[in-house]
């Protein structure tokens, strides 16, 4: 928060990459984000030079050797993924998890637990794809104003001191559902080692005005896993739920409560 604490990184060497004797490749890539500061488009949303010379070069060596790379993705925020996702076997978004992270990490790669996760924000193609980019600093250094060691302020300079807000209702994954404009990995979005059925879809108005969907979930994979239930209308998440852990054929039957005042005008969609 109040330096530059993060070491340069640095390039992978070709030779020692072809000579590793690992069974499969983790990659990586970590980003900090937090309260008082903004982030920047180069090198924080983006891939730096090193860090994608660095992706080619494992993807490359491992593959060549018949072996799996996985990127790991260790971020606060989103970051620009659609221009070398297709390098890598698999992705895995663990955010920030803390100290244990490692732990849980390796819990997932193994198969001990099915991950289950779904992304609570839209990966854009491209950052200006985002409506509120023409309106945010991102040109800025990354730094706010809790920084008591920034010596200079852009003072008076549009969108690093005055921001607008004109996305209005556009906010995230609201405008990419509205255009359908093409993004890298849509909001909801989550992959399974199993495979869930969605049947016997109802909905009922309770006496204080809410609506009660209730959705039937069956695991017909062969894994343990759990699923997420989300709930649309006008367009718009309205509720959503998580099952238990289901064994291979088992079934749920998951209650989604929407408030009155989250009632949609349209119909209901079930994802």
């Amino acid at each position: 928060m109040l330096g530059e604490a993060i070491p340069p990184e640095f390039a992978l060497d070709a030779q020692a990459l072809e000579e590793d004797r690992a069974d499969m490749a983790l990659f990586v890539i970590g980003r900090q984000a937090g309260e008082g500061g903004d982030r920047r488009l180069e090198d924080d949303f983006l891939l730096s030079d090193i860090e994608r010379k660095n992706l080619e070069a494992v993807t490359t060596a491992y593959h060549r050797a018949g072996k799996k790379v996985i990127v790991v993705l260790n971020i606060g925020g989103v970051i620009e993924t659609a221009s070398w996702k297709d390098l890598a076997d698999a992705i895995v978004v663990d955010w920030q998890p803390g100290q244990e992270g490692a732990a849980a990490l390796v819990d997932i790669l193994t198969g001990t637990v099915n991950p289950s996760g779904r992304l609570a924000m839209t990966f854009p193609i491209d950052y200006f794809d985002i409506p509120s980019s023409a309106n945010f600093p991102y040109d800025s250094q990354g730094k706010g104003s809790m920084n008591t060691f920034r010596k200079v302020r852009d003072r008076g300079r549009r969108n690093v001191d005055f921001t607008e807000y004109a996305e209005g209702m556009d906010v995230g994954y609201r405008y990419f559902n509205r255009t359908g404009a093409p993004v890298s990995y849509p909001f909801g979005f989550g992959l399974s080692y199993t495979e869930f059925t969605r049947s016997e879809i109802q909905q009922a108005e309770e006496s204080d005005g809410s609506v009660i969907v209730c959705v039937t979930v069956k695991n017909t994979g062969h894994a343990p896993g759990k699923e997420v239930v989300m709930v649309y209308g006008d367009g718009v998440l309205k509720g959503f739920a998580k099952t238990k852990r289901l064994e291979p054929g088992e079934t749920e039957t998951v209650r989604i409560r929407i408030a009155p005042y989250l009632r949609p005008r349209s119909f209901l969609m079930v994802s």
